[in-house]
């Protein structure tokens, strides 16, 4: 109990420190603070990236198989749907073509026309063409090229797909295309394995991309870790000022028979209050810039923080404080401990 009462004691403002510390806890939080709110908008701008790659171009999971109904056995319940795709030129430009059918859950908008027949990106009309267009098949099976009429254009939310993708109705695909199963969200392929059937996850599909984002998402953290570490040390001097300056009240309680665990104790708590103060006035802080600055970012939806980074930050900054006052006080046992 008394340990507790002299840490509070030494809490207070005038006895440690004062204006300094409140000085040192305001920028140790603008120091949280932009850290949080960088690294929650580099999270939710990746999400919401590899969301759209999952809904137009690479799916969750898509299994490869003509055994439509043993997919489903296996996962009952489970969103799926059917397509197939190939690559062509289409007026000698390179495409993917996706045969689909009404079951088709990626996302695109059909901008005048139907779907009928060949469906091309609106970015690409005046380069493939309108009415007719030819289309010749690179899979090797199919070598004569043919001509497809053109029935309706197409948006989608992700500009590069446009530029890639076009489609047709499911019933016209060749007969040699392998049918795709595709899952709208992610599933323990641990059933397609045992059952034997190949698929390929969207990480896999996407591997250049999921690997920048990786590289990206490090180099951010790296980054910011580093200024951070150069803000702590720079108010670093603040903490050992005050557990020096406090040496005659150490020597006091250690003379009064107080075992001297509970003499670090009572003078380490002030500290990591503040610490503690200083996490919590940056999070308030990141929860206000994170929603001021998204919609200037470009995106629509609303910012919101990546809780699991800033709850494994702020473990990893209060065992850095921990360590950082056992060696502080390891370093000055003399002076703490005898007289002058």
């Amino acid at each position: 109990m008394i340990t507790l009462e002299l840490a509070i004691r030494f809490s207070s403002p005038s006895s440690i420190g004062g204006k300094r510390q409140l000085l040192r806890t305001l920028l140790m939080a603008l120091s949280l603070s932009a850290i949080f709110t960088l690294i929650s908008l580099l999270f939710q701008l990746q999400e919401e990236r590899i969301d759209l790659v999952k809904s137009t171009t690479s799916f969750p999971v898509v299994a490869t198989t003509d055994e439509i109904g043993k997919v489903e056995d296996l996962y009952p319940g489970v969103p799926l749907f059917n397509y197939k795709e190939e690559s062509v030129l289409l007026s000698g430009i390179p495409f993917s073509v996706r045969y689909i059918d009404e079951d088709y859950k990626g996302i695109f908008d059909l901008i005048g026309g139907n779907a009928d027949a060949l469906v091309l990106p609106l970015y690409r009309r005046g380069a493939v063409g309108d009415g007719e267009v030819s289309m010749l098949s690179l899979s090797g099976r199919r070598i004569v090229g043919e001509k497809v009429e053109v029935s309706g254009y197409y948006v989608s939310p992700n500009r590069s797909f446009d530029q890639m993708y076009a489609f047709l109705p499911y019933e016209s695909a060749p007969e040699y295309l392998d049918t795709k199963v595709a899952f709208q969200n992610d599933v323990d392929v641990r059933l397609l394995d045992a059952a034997g059937i190949s698929y390929e996850t969207w990480k896999e599909k996407e591997n250049v991309l999921y690997s920048a984002l990786l590289l990206e998402a490090f180099l951010m953290i790296f980054v910011l870790l580093f200024l951070f570490m150069v803000v702590f040390l720079s108010l670093r001097k603040g903490v050992r000022d005050f557990l020096y300056d406090k040496r005659r009240e150490r020597l006091s309680l250690s003379v009064m028979g107080l075992p001297k665990w509970k003499i670090n104790l009572s003078f380490s708590l002030p500290i990591l209050f503040y610490d503690v103060c200083s996490m919590i006035l940056s999070v308030i802080f990141s929860l206000f810039l994170v929603k001021g600055a998204y919609p200037f970012i470009g995106l629509y939806g609303e910012g919101r923080i990546s809780w699991g980074f800033v709850f494994s930050f702020m473990l990893f900054f209060i065992i850095l404080r921990i360590l950082d006052i056992v060696f502080l006080l390891h370093r000055m046992p003399g002076e703490v401990y005898c007289n002058e």
